[in-house]
């Protein structure tokens, strides 16, 4: 099992601060990719923040390929933030990858 570490920030001028949001994260290529990750349903916030204050640090489990899995491999996640007034930004893709087992 190793970790991936994401760094989220939001653009300058927004009316929310990171504190005030929630994020949803997802595979959305379906099951082959999010057995791999271990992320909840649900969104979360980071208890955690750069040392500049201006991105918000989150972390997900990912689990080892199949055994016998000998090639690389790219995961792709998308991103919401959510506002305690349940609104919902638009989705960015995220890339990792590729992945070596």
């Amino acid at each position: 099992m190793a970790w991936v570490s994401l760094e989220v920030s939001i653009p300058e001028g927004s009316r929310f601060t990171l504190r005030e949001l929630g994020f949803v994260f997802r595979a959305p290529n379906g099951p082959a990719q999010s057995r791999f990750l271990a992320f909840p349903n649900f969104p979360i916030v980071s208890s955690e923040l750069t040392p500049d204050g201006k991105a918000a640090i989150f972390a997900f489990a990912l689990h080892d390929p199949p055994e016998g899995w000998d090639q690389p491999f790219s995961l792709e996640l998308e991103a919401f933030a959510i506002n305690g007034g349940l609104q919902v930004g638009p989705a960015t893709r995220i890339r990792i990858g590729p992945v070596k087992g």
